[in-house]
């Protein structure tokens, strides 16, 4: 068992259902452009200023203590190893350091297992990263069609505007055989997570989870599961997550309208 799963609660048993990995698997079918590096910066030293250090001229969306200064800020591009900066606080995710969270049993016959935070989480801070298979589109489409209708799906999809409307990107990330902590966090309607779309690198996003708003220790963790990908509401199962503007229904599209080929 991985130092890190027992470190976030994963017990034996849970660990029958998938593998833990620390960061994503990809597979074979994806294609060799989408790894495909991103230009990196000249920076002596650590990126301070848009103006001078280009990978910051896209987004300088951190502060000095790599906190998110703009919650509604997506398609974050970080400094990486092509980068020529040390000490850069535009490495947030990369650096890997997160909040004390865990796996509990949930006592709720609606749900097996939640997440909590053991310490307060700031607004704007990275909680974890959301890993698993990374699988092509018509992979992500031949196993919604083999999988049982609405149960133990993992099967993450998002779309994106990759620098303009010509380069649309989807990215498909698969948890149900390899993921970590992130598997175990349950849908809500009125979250405190958000998804964000962050490079380190190369083309392929990494799906992170960042705080929307200041978190109490003892709090459960949820994000909303519905993206462009899956918006269906109506077709969807019973929500259970217990907000006050509960939107009734989980997201899901039994099979997306997207191109197989």
């Amino acid at each position: 068992m991985s130092n890190l799963s027992e470190l976030f609660g994963i017990s034996t048993e849970m660990l029958k259902e998938f593998e833990y990995i620390d960061e994503c698997v990809f597979s074979t079918e994806i294609k060799e452009e989408a790894f495909d590096e991103l230009l990196g910066c000249n920076c002596n030293g650590p990126c301070v200023s848009k103006d001078e250090c280009a990978c910051l001229k896209f987004n300088q969306v951190y502060d000095s203590n790599g906190i998110l200064a703009d919650v509604t800020k997506n398609g974050i591009i970080e400094c990486s190893d092509r980068c020529k900066c040390h000490n850069c606080v535009n490495k947030v995710v990369q650096n890997g350091k997160i909040p004390k969270i865990k796996v509990i049993h949930s006592g709720d016959l609606n749900k097996r297992y939640q997440v909590i935070t053991e310490e307060p989480i700031p607004q704007g801070t990275f909680v974890a990263e959301y890993v698993g298979e990374v699988i092509t589109v018509k992979e992500a489409h031949e196993r919604l069609l083999t999988q049982n209708t609405y149960k133990n799906n993992y099967l993450f999809c998002i779309d994106e505007e990759f620098f303009d409307k010509k380069n649309e990107i989807v990215t498909c990330i698969d948890a149900r055989e390899y993921g970590n902590i992130t598997r175990f966090i349950n849908h809500g309607c009125e979250p405190n997570l958000e998804i964000k779309l962050v490079r380190t690198g190369i083309i392929i996003p990494r799906l992170t989870l960042f705080s929307k708003r200041d978190i109490l220790m003892g709090e459960e963790l949820s994000y909303n599961y519905g993206t462009d990908f899956a918006p269906n509401l109506a077709e969807g199962p019973p929500c259970k997550c217990g907000a006050n503007r509960c939107c009734g229904n989980l997201p899901f599209s039994k099979i997306p309208s997207i191109q197989t080929s």
